[in-house]
């Protein structure tokens, strides 16, 4: 079995699908496999606020059997 690795970025869109969101900086809570992952360069995971997009670093490897979710 070949899994595919996608870093990102993803898209966030908001609870009814709308894609023109607003999140404020420092509210998400990011969830691998629920695990609960951290932000910054360093860390699990960068988002770019103004695009509402998160890049996963390559220390969380993100396959096509990952489970990702986000609350903001």
């Amino acid at each position: 079995m070949v899994l595919m690795v996608i870093q990102g970025p993803y898209r966030l869109n908001g609870i009814n699908n709308e894609r023109a969101i607003r999140i404020i900086a420092g509210s998400e809570k990011i969830y691998l496999d629920g695990v609960q992952l951290k932000r910054g360069e360093n860390n699990d995971y960068i988002i770019d606020y103004s695009n509402a997009e998160i890049t996963f670093t390559p220390r969380r490897i993100i396959t096509s059997v990952s489970r990702i979710s986000v609350d903001f």
